[in-house]
């Protein structure tokens, strides 16, 4: 956005200058939570829709699953996690997701 200004885009209404590059600059087709900040600049130049605004709801399991550990290894261990999914999580790494409890 900022290079956009820079070579003549007309400054509408703007994200903060404290965000990063590409932060503020959106699709409109989808749903975004209220209170988010967009730049609508580049939609008024463009002539794009304004898009909507979704409601904050969890439309996850509820109530959550309780986090379950189903096998326990030295350098792993393979878990239920809060949505109900099996994943396998290495003691040295962010957790790994699996689709495929029998794999392991």
């Amino acid at each position: 956005m900022r290079r956009w200004y820079r070579e003549g885009l007309i400054r509408q209404a703007s994200i903060p200058e404290s965000w990063p590059d590409g932060n503020g600059v959106c699709g409109g087709c989808g749903a975004w939570a209220l209170g988010r900040v967009a730049d609508s600049a580049v939609h008024m130049a463009l002539g794009l829709d304004e898009g909507m605004q979704r409601i904050s709801m969890n439309n996850y399991l509820c109530p959550k699953f309780e986090e379950t550990v189903l096998e326990q290894h030295a350098d792993w261990s393979l878990l239920r996690d809060e949505n109900g999914m099996i994943i396998k999580r290495l003691r040295d790494r962010d957790p790994c997701r699996t689709s495929c409890a029998a794999r392991w």
